[in-house]
């Protein structure tokens, strides 16, 4: 299979997008390529920008453990999706959010076993609604929304769910163009092999 995007970056960065490159590229310490691809539509890059800039964080949630459960959404809403670039970005952050080896063996592998044995009762219960809400046609079964009910509050599950529903439209968006793996997880030490 090829592995070149079907669509190539513009050959110049439009002057518009050189400031917002320069931080992306300072926090990430490279523009990856769906934002390069990006610069071919302003308005698309613009609405895109507004859904990650607005992106949940830790101080978003209720849960004082709101980051590692935004990083168990992420992750799983990724792998759920299938998208290289998604599963590689935010594997990345593993390290950072205290995720061990064998909890992101689990979270990748999908499976409601190993989230139970590896992610504690609250982390079992985001990855598993996760996982089922990013099924096709999202249809939750009574457990899995009783159980994630018990463990978050309504304002802490609809964060999730957006955060979930962002990772979508970056995974629809990579997958649709054709945007591998970049190295992001391999470049924090961390092994993205399912």
């Amino acid at each position: 299979m090829d592995e070149s995007p079907i669509v190539e970056p513009p050959a110049r960065t439009p002057l518009g997008f050189v400031p917002i490159f320069r931080l992306i590229s300072a926090i990430l310490g490279r523009v990856p390529l769906p934002a390069r691809l990006l610069a071919h539509a302003s308005k698309s890059a613009f609405a895109a920008g507004v859904l990650e800039a607005f992106a949940p964080t830790k101080r978003d949630l209720h849960a004082a453990d709101g980051e590692r459960l935004l990083a168990i959404t992420r992750i799983v809403a990724a792998r759920a999706a299938g998208c290289p670039f998604c599963i590689d970005m935010n594997v990345a952050v593993a390290p950072r959010v205290g995720l061990s080896s064998a909890e992101l063996e689990a979270l990748l592998s999908l499976d409601e076993q190993a989230f139970e044995a590896q992610l504690g009762s609250r982390g079992a219960a985001v990855a598993r609604y996760v996982r089922d809400a990013s099924r096709p046609g999202g249809h939750l079964a009574g457990d899995v929304v009783r159980r994630i009910k018990q463990e978050l509050d309504d304002h802490d599950l609809v964060v999730i769910a957006a955060t979930l529903a962002s990772v979508h439209f970056w995974s629809r968006f990579s997958q649709a163009l054709g945007v591998r793996d970049e190295g992001f997880a391999r470049a924090a030490g961390v092994s993205t092999t399912i």
